[in-house]
């Protein structure tokens, strides 16, 4: 069995005026680690093959975090993410559940927000169509969701902007067809 593992740490030094006055450089860091697994190998499920992946993610890339090797790169985020991955015949899927949190730095005047996330996509594409049946090219259907929390953890005092106090969700349906050179779609 294989297990990928990736981990990534860069260092910047980020100077807001260009050293034009005495505002100091802000050394700031970020970091990522992943690790993937497929748990199962050679797995067979009502006697068709399938493969399923699992992963994790995490991340931290500081408050004032710069870089222009990945200009980007969103900043201010603490993330963790978990994932699985089915590939199964003609069925597809995927499974994100993310936890994140911003004012990674702590910094007195700026709120700290919270955002949980969930969402899944299923698809399934069903076998090209033949003889008579062949002008409905190769069908398709997918359903996707998500649900999004995002929350104020703390609010410092005489705090002025915006509250973040929200959820959101969404389901879709679709399907289609595809052909040699075109394809359709719809979804609601």
């Amino acid at each position: 069995r294989r297990v990928v593992m990736r981990g990534e740490y860069a260092h910047a030094l980020y100077d807001i005026d260009g050293g034009l006055t005495s505002v100091s450089e802000d050394a700031s860091d970020a970091i990522s680690l992943s690790i993937e697994s497929p748990p199962f190998e050679s797995l067979l499920l009502m006697d068709k093959s399938a493969d399923i992946v699992v992963g994790a993610r995490y991340e931290r890339i500081d408050t004032f975090f710069q870089s222009l090797a990945n200009e980007g790169l969103a900043s201010d985020r603490d993330a963790l993410v978990a994932y699985a991955s089915l590939y199964w015949g003609a069925l597809s899927g995927n499974l994100q559940i993310l936890h994140e949190t911003n004012n990674v730095d702590n910094l007195e005047s700026a709120p700290t927000d919270r955002l949980r996330n969930a969402s899944l996509n299923l698809s399934y594409s069903f076998d090209p169509q033949t003889g008579s049946q062949s002008w409905l090219g190769t069908p398709y259907l997918k359903f996707s969701s998500f649900v999004a929390d995002l929350d104020r953890m703390d609010t410092p005092d005489g705090y002025t902007g915006f509250d973040t106090n929200s959820v959101s969700d969404s389901i879709t349906f679709g399907g289609g067809s595809n052909y040699t050179n075109w394809y359709w779609s719809a979804s609601h």
